[in-house]
């Protein structure tokens, strides 16, 4: 499946803006999977928002955690491989199809 809009199918907003990237529930996790769904940080990237689909994590406290992510740019329909972002970059989680999470977060450049 090629990362396109097309693949952003019924984005459902989970939580609003916080300070630090919250952690998303097992049972929230187990209901999406369930329904097919996935869920991605929406994140800002130089002012513009990007979904994110991390693989790795540098732990740090709170904020400072550092996440590696691959991110699509919602606006300019682009994925940009092996992001670096931090807590504070966090807008909100969101709900996408379970494809275009795997596809987004194994992209390669």
């Amino acid at each position: 499946m090629g990362i396109t809009k097309s693949g952003v199918i019924g984005v459902k907003h989970i939580n609003k803006k916080a300070t630090n990237k919250p952690y998303v529930q097992a049972e929230t996790w187990e209901s999406l999977r369930e329904a097919g769904q996935a869920p991605v940080a929406v994140i800002n990237y130089n002012g513009e928002q990007a979904l994110a689909a991390d693989y790795k994590v540098e732990i740090g406290f709170g904020s400072l955690d550092i996440y590696h992510a691959n991110i699509w740019l919602i606006e300019k329909d682009k994925v940009i491989v092996d992001h670096e972002y931090t807590g504070a970059d966090f807008i909100e989680w969101a709900s996408v199809d379970i494809k275009f999470q795997e596809a987004l977060q194994h992209a390669t450049a």
